[in-house]
Parts: C-alpha cells; sequence; structure tokens
C-alpha cells in the first residue's frame, strides 16, 4: 500500500455513514500477515527453501520439503476458480483484487530456482513439483509449463556434474515431452 492506491472505488455516491462504514473495513498495518496476504505465505516458503539451498547451509532436505508444501498449497487451487470471473458470473457487486497466478508462481518458485538448480535432488523434485501442479490444475497450464522450461534451462546451465544433468534430462524429457507441451501451449500465450 501506498498513499496514492486505491483501496477503493464507489460507482454512486454514498451516505456518510455507508462511507465511514467502508473505511473501516480496512486495516493497514506496517507488516502483512499469512491472513491478509496469501502470497506471503508464499514468499515465506520459498525464502525457508532457497536459504536451505545456500552453499553455507546445503540442505537439500528441507528444500525438498518446502517443494511438497508448495505443490500441495498450489493443488488447494484446483477447488477454487483461478481465472476471473466474467461479469455475469459475479453476483455481487464488491469486487476484491487478487494476486495474479504469475505472481503466486514467481513469489513460491523463483528464489529456489535460482538456488537449486545445481542440486539434483532439488532439480528433480522441482520439475515433479511443476509436473503435478500441470496435471491437476489445467485452468493453469501454460504459466506452469513455462516455469518448467525456465527451470530446466537453468539446470542446464548450472548443473555441474555430466551425469546428474543426464539423470535430470531423462526426467525432464518423461514428464515434459516435448510434443504435449507444444500441443498444450498452442494458441496459449506461455508467461513469466
Amino acid at each position: 500500500m501506498h498513499p496514492a492506491c486505491e483501496l477503493l472505488h464507489v460507482a454512486k455516491g454514498v451516505a456518510d455513514t455507508t462511507r465511514s462504514a467502508l473505511v473501516k473495513a480496512f486495516t493497514i498495518e506496517r507488516h502483512r500477515s499469512f491472513d491478509q496476504d496469501p502470497r506471503l505465505g508464499l514468499i515465506a516458503f520459498s525464502e525457508i527453501g532457497s536459504r536451505a539451498l545456500a552453499l553455507a547451509t546445503n540442505d537439500p532436505g528441507t528444500g525438498i520439503e518446502v517443494l511438497n508444501a508448495l505443490r500441495r498449497v498450489f493443488l488447494t487451487l484446483r477447488s477454487h476458480p483461478v481465472k476471473d470471473a466474467t461479469p455475469e458470473d459475479r453476483p455481487h457487486r464488491v469486487f476484491v483484487g487478487r494476486p495474479s497466478i504469475d505472481d503466486m508462481l514467481t513469489d513460491a518458485f523463483g528464489p529456489i530456482l535460482r538456488m537449486g538448480g545445481n542440486e539434483i535432488e532439488v532439480s528433480l523434485r522441482l520439475t515433479g513439483t511443476l509436473y503435478a501442479m500441470h496435471a491437476n490444475l489445467p485452468e493453469i497450464r501454460a504459466p506452469i509449463e513455462s516455469w518448467a522450461i525456465r527451470h530446466a534451462a537453468r539446470v542446464r546451465e548450472t548443473m555441474a556434474d555430466a551425469e546428474d544433468l543426464v539423470v535430470f534430462d531423462k526426467a525432464y524429457a518423461r514428464l515434459w515431452p516435448a510434443e504435449t507441451m507444444a500441443e498444450t501451449t498452442a494458441g496459449t500465450a506461455v508467461s513469466r
């Protein structure tokens, strides 16, 4: 939030009592909380994972557990609408902004992707996590595929052990065959 950020827009004039009630509906604090901001939880998970993967810590097991937790979080999206509803689908006249799936994927996987590209166990789990999300969340397959492609490119750039790279490439090819990705992304913009 910042002073020029619009929190509320009322299309028609409202009485002072209504205006006062609307203003009281907002709680503005110095720090975010998990209840207020779902992205904060994704960021916290990702920070734990990336710190575990730092050279000074070198704890791929924690990185893998974070990926397992992130997979569970994203799979809960299956029971909730992911795309914005059309105006006809909205029974109420109050609309609340929500984070985009691109923002959520970046929050969750960006730091882990940067730190874990040289760890074979983490790289395999990340590609498997993205595959599980892809298989279960058809509404957001294009951005998930984009992250899978980005992850594979990062692994190929950073993985030092040639044998580990062969293992990764075999697993990646099995989960993400080129023709499947081409079919799914055909006609769909792949976003990063």
